[in-house]
């Protein structure tokens, strides 16, 4: 842990924090390759809070490099619409089908069917998960109102990132899915 140390400036208080990254040389190494690899450890030490430092190694840059392929296979996913709904019954005591909860998959084309927590928390953290909720809500919302035509009273429960609800154009979004999905599906018929 680095020490903090508060400096008065023009009667403010100032609270300096440090992280540092920590690259060992070696003989083959270029300095670009040094710095690079400084730079990691340098977001490591950020990733466990700031204010202290990281000494680099091989294990830290696959990590970058596994998080860096796993953005852009989000942003090809999103593309590609790669994501699927499933639809996990949501059963009473007397094995009723009251109702469904939506669940999202990823279908990655190389590594097969991906479960949430191993790609929302990289989502939220690339700011794209409000993409992922857009989705599951259309898809939803599209397969209630196939199911309520013939089950009235069926309902599909949607887990939705916190962060959509600080949106403030998400109620006019969710009312717009919702209509459109409805009159697309009494269109259809």
């Amino acid at each position: 842990m680095i020490t903090s140390k508060v400096v008065e400036l023009d009667g403010h208080a100032i609270i300096n924090n440090c992280s540092l990254g920590v690259a060992l040389a070696t003989k083959d190494q270029s300095a670009n390759d040094l710095l690079k690899n400084a730079e990691i450890a340098m977001y490591n030490a950020k990733s466990k809070g700031g204010n202290t430092f990281s000494v680099f190694s091989t294990a830290m840059a696959q990590e970058a490099h596994d998080s860096l392929t796993l953005e852009s296979d989000i942003r090809r996913a999103l593309e590609q619409n790669e994501f699927i709904l499933y639809l996990q019954p949501k059963v009473t005591m007397e094995n009723v089908i009251q109702g469904f909860e939506a669940l999202v998959r990823w279908d990655h084309p190389e590594r097969g069917i991906l479960l949430p927590m191993e790609f929302i928390p990289a989502m939220e953290g690339m700011g794209v998960i409000n993409q992922l909720d857009d989705f599951v809500l259309d898809a939803s919302c599209r397969q209630l109102s196939a199911l309520q035509t013939h089950h009235p009273d069926i309902s599909i429960a949607v887990n939705i990132s916190s962060v959509h609800f600080t949106d403030s154009l998400f109620l006019i979004y969710l009312k717009n899915i919702f209509f459109n999905s409805f009159l697309d599906h009494f269109k259809s018929k």
